[in-house]
């Protein structure tokens, strides 16, 4: 079985069933009506082999597969002096019921099955032979099924003289007649087959309030910089984003060794005063400078 295979098994829930072989031996008995002997009895062994499943799911359906019958007629009783007559032995299966869970099938079909020709010597006690079944299927309900053999209605085709004569026997076994018993089980599957609360997600699948980022996704007082690189309460929009009166500014200073020393942060003062004074040293330059253009100008 692929790999593909059991993996589509175990997600639609489908078992794999095994198919296993069952075989036991029955006593039957014939009875046939002749010309020449009257009502006779006739017994016979049948041993029926056939392949069925080890279990199937409740209300399904069970296939009895591969059914081979090897069957034996005793000639120690009232065939014995009828030898001459059915030698060599040949003639036809009509029907061979098997029952399951109450359906009565006949596993030889609506032709039947013909009996191979076999010779037998005067010595024989039994004449051997053997016959072929078709796959029959049944369903099932909710109990563990028997398989049970049933009854069998055969021609035996004899010769007296010239003539030949048909005898029609049939035969039904003597005692317990259940062939195996097939385990029913209930259908695969239940809150835990294909998927539950754990199955294809929950809050702890595809993401979480720790999947994707949080706080300390991406960066925050110690990724790549200082307090405002990569995000954090001082990423997209605050007081800390663009500058205002209340920016504040981060002197950094290294020691000889290269390494990076404390961070220390300066007052306002000290970066707004200059700042303002800049503004006035600059607009005062300005006044000078058109003050001089118009006194110029009232010369000339």
């Amino acid at each position: 079985m692929s790999i593909l295979t059991m993996a589509l098994f175990y997600q639609t829930g489908i078992k794999s069933v095994e198919a296993a072989e069952a075989t036991n031996s029955f006593d039957y008995v014939c009875y046939a009506s002749t010309s020449i002997a009257g009502d006779i009895e006739i017994d016979m062994q049948v041993n029926p082999t056939v392949s069925v499943p080890e279990s199937v799911e409740t209300n399904g359906t069970i296939s009895i597969n591969d059914i081979v019958s090897d069957i034996e007629i005793d000639l120690t009783g009232n065939l014995d002096g009828l030898r001459a007559l059915i030698n060599p032995f040949n003639g036809h299966v009509n029907h061979f019921y098997v029952e399951v869970n109450g359906q009565s099938e006949n596993v030889v079909g609506d032709s039947g099955v013909a009996i191979p020709e076999t010779p037998h010597d005067a010595d024989d006690e039994f004449i051997p032979f053997t016959v072929n079944g078709n796959d029959t299927s049944y369903t099932v309900g909710e109990d563990d099924v028997d398989i049970v053999v049933g009854e069998i209605e055969a021609e035996i085709n004899a010769s007296l003289g010239a003539t030949p004569v048909d005898l029609v026997v049939t035969c039904t076994p003597t005692s317990d007649n259940v062939l195996t018993t097939v385990t029913v089980e209930e259908n695969g599957g239940d809150d835990d087959q294909g998927g539950d609360d754990d199955q294809g997600g929950d809050d702890d699948q595809g993401g979480d309030d720790d999947q994707g980022g949080d706080d300390d996704q991406g960066g925050d007082g110690d990724q790549g910089g200082d307090d405002d690189q990569g995000g954090d309460d001082d990423q997209g929009s605050d007081d800390g984003q663009s500058t205002d009166d209340d920016q504040t500014t981060v002197v950094t200073d290294s020691s000889q060794d290269g390494k990076t020393g404390g961070a220390g942060t300066l007052p306002n003062t000290a970066t707004n005063t200059p700042l303002f004074i800049a503004l006035g040293a600059g607009l005062l330059l300005v006044g000078s400078t058109f003050m001089i253009v118009r006194k110029r100008k009232s010369l000339n």
